[in-house]
């Protein structure tokens, strides 16, 4: 069996999208029969084949040590969720695989380059239409897809977002950064949740305070571009463990958020990203 299918994934037809093509027709049927919220989860897995000889087709991995070699996995994986909260996995609507250049790119930027660049593995997901064009469909993607075009894009697709903070842009109504106005703004509710620790064996409580706010974020400096500014609404959540571990995040996001419930649910969907590395 083994040797069979070596034999078949050396057939010139078996590409990456000849392979994944029938798989992506039915995960993109079952997001537009799904009534309720549909959660795009993405984020990219290093695939390494280190301290081997060199193989033609792989790029630098890992801490770009002479004897690390890969290629980057980045996956959209569809999630329903139920009315009662559950979730199901709805499949693989979009994955896309790239290889880093000799010279790593830890130094190129946006604004820098128009050369296609890792960052650009978020983008891509809306340009090669690897979701259906859906408000139902929502993006959930951690600190990395902190991006500008990132943004924009999904909004002008016609897709929604949950999008970690990772750039403490300026807010230009109140002339101060996003983290300083939300960390200025009162607990506007809490809840509390449950964490396991001690192997799993017990529990702890941890209240969680939140807030939020609809801010005119300004908008980065493109070389020639004069960019419009960002409109989005932050999501403040923190806490404090009772052995001292802080919690806090700031989440983007374009849906509505009017009232407690409604921040819950954005924090909730959130950490549902953790799907994702399990996956991986």
């Amino acid at each position: 069996y083994t040797k069979a299918t070596y034999n078949l994934l050396k057939n010139p037809f078996m590409t990456p999208k000849s392979i994944q093509d029938p798989h992506r027709k039915i995960a993109f049927q079952k997001i537009e029969d799904w009534v309720g919220d549909i959660l795009a989860i993405e984020d990219s897995s290093e695939f390494e084949w280190n301290h081997k000889e060199p193989i033609a087709g792989l790029g630098p991995v890992g801490s770009g040590r002479s004897c690390d070699q890969g290629f980057i996995l980045h996956s959209t994986l569809a999630i329903g969720v139920k009315n009662n909260g559950g979730t199901e996995v709805l499949g693989l609507p979009f994955q896309q695989y790239y290889v880093r250049p000799p010279v790593r790119e830890n130094r190129k930027r946006r604004g820098g380059t128009d050369e296609v660049i890792e960052t650009d593995l978020w983008r891509n997901v809306i340009k090669e239409k690897g979701l259906p064009k859906k408000s139902k469909v929502i993006r959930v993607c951690d600190r990395a897809a902190d991006i500008y075009e990132v943004l924009t894009e999904t909004k002008e697709y016609g897709c929604s977002h949950i999008i970690r903070l990772k750039h403490d842009r300026v807010v230009l109504s109140e002339d101060c950064q996003i983290k300083s106005l939300m960390n200025n703004l009162e607990s506007m509710g809490q809840t509390q949740i449950e964490k396991r620790i001690k192997n799993r064996t017990k529990s702890e409580v941890i209240k969680l305070n939140f807030n939020w706010k609809t801010v005119l974020l300004r908008a980065p400096e493109r070389t020639g571009l004069k960019l419009p500014s960002l409109e989005e609404t932050v999501v403040h959540v923190w806490g404090e463990s009772e052995n001292g571990e802080k919690i806090e995040w700031f989440i983007y996001t374009d849906l509505v958020v009017n009232c407690l419930r409604d921040a819950i649910k954005i924090v909730q969907y959130y950490s549902l990203r953790w799907t994702i590395e399990i996956y991986h």
